[in-house]
C-alpha cells in the first residue's frame, strides 16, 4: 500500500510541476494568429461563394441557407478577434461552439481538428504581456495533439484500398482532370502511373508513423535539437505540400504547418 501511495504521491508531484511550467508565450501568440488567418480566409471563401450551403444536400439533415450564413459570420466575427488579440478566449469559445454545430451537419475532420485546437487554446492567458511567460501545458497539449493526428492517420491508412495506391491514384488523376492548376507533363506522367501511386502512398504511411515518433523523441530531449526539428518541419511541409498541390486539400495542412513551425522554433531550444 505504502509503494502504491509513494507513487501516487510521486505522479501528483510530477503532474503539479507539468501544469505550473512557464515559458515564452510568443510562439503561442505566433501561431493564435496563424490559426486565425488561416481560418479566417477559409471562412470568408465559405461566405463568399456559399460552398457549405451548395453542399448541404450531401448530407443526411441538410441546413437552411440562412443558418449556414450565420454560423460563418459568427465564425468569421470570432476569427478576427482571435486574430487582432481582442476577447480572444470568448472568441474561441464562440468559434467552437458554431463549429461544433457546422461540424454537427458537416462532419468533417478539418472542423473536429478546429474545435480541439480551439478548445486547447483556450487554456493559454493570451492577455498576459508578450515578454511575460505563461503556463505552457497548453502547448505540450497541442504537441501530443499534432503527434496522435499522423500516427491516426497513418493507422487509418494502412488499408488494402490505400496501401494499394488504387485510392492515391484515383484521387490524384481526378484531381489533375478536373482543377485549372499548372500540372506539369511529368507531373502528370507519374500520377497515371499505378506504381508511382503505389509507392507514394506507402513512402506517406511511414512517414506519418515516424513524424510522432520524432515529436515525442524531441520533446524528451533535454537539449532539444534543431535539426531534428528541421527534419520534423520539413515531413511535415512536404506532406501538406503535395496535398495542396496533388489533393485539393488546402487549409488543414496550412494549419498543420503553422503549428508544428510554432510549437518547434521558438527563441529557446527548451520548453
Amino acid at each position: 500500500m505504502s509503494h502504491l501511495a509513494a507513487i501516487k504521491s510521486r505522479f501528483k508531484l510530477s503532474f503539479r510541476q507539468w501544469t505550473e511550467r512557464e515559458a515564452s508565450i510568443k510562439p503561442l501568440h505566433y501561431f493564435r494568429i496563424l490559426f486565425g488567418v488561416i481560418w479566417l480566409i477559409y471562412d470568408l471563401f465559405d461566405l463568399s461563394y456559399g460552398l457549405s450551403a451548395k453542399l448541404s444536400w450531401i448530407f443526411t439533415m441538410p441546413l437552411h441557407q440562412p443558418m449556414v450564413t450565420a454560423l460563418l459570420v459568427v465564425l468569421v466575427i470570432c476569427e478576427l478577434g482571435v486574430v487582432c488579440g481582442l476577447w480572444v478566449t470568448p472568441c474561441l469559445w464562440a468559434a467552437v461552439v458554431a463549429r461544433a454545430l457546422e461540424a454537427y451537419y458537416f462532419p468533417v475532420n478539418d472542423y473536429l481538428y478546429f474545435c480541439v485546437t480551439a478548445v486547447i487554446l483556450t487554456q493559454i492567458n493570451f492577455n498576459r504581456d508578450w515578454s511575460k511567460p505563461v503556463r505552457v501545458w497548453p502547448r505540450d497539449v497541442l504537441l501530443f495533439q499534432t503527434a496522435w493526428i499522423y500516427a491516426a492517420s497513418a493507422f487509418l491508412k494502412m488499408n488494402p484500398h490505400y496501401w494499394s495506391g488504387g485510392d492515391l491514384f484515383v484521387r490524384l488523376n481526378y484531381t489533375a482532370a478536373v482543377l485549372p492548376l499548372p500540372y506539369f507533363d511529368f507531373y502528370r506522367h507519374w500520377i497515371s502511373e499505378p506504381f508511382f501511386s503505389a509507392s507514394l502512398a506507402r513512402f506517406s504511411i511511414v512517414m506519418e508513423f515516424l513524424i510522432p515518433l520524432l515529436l515525442v523523441v524531441w520533446f524528451l530531449e533535454k537539449k532539444r535539437s534543431r535539426i531534428l526539428a528541421l527534419f520534423i518541419f520539413l515531413a511535415v511541409f512536404g506532406i501538406h505540400g503535395f496535398a495542396m498541390y496533388g489533393l485539393n486539400v488546402y487549409f488543414f495542412g496550412l494549419s498543420l504547418i503553422a503549428q508544428v513551425s510554432c510549437l518547434l522554433f521558438h527563441e529557446n531550444s527548451k520548453f
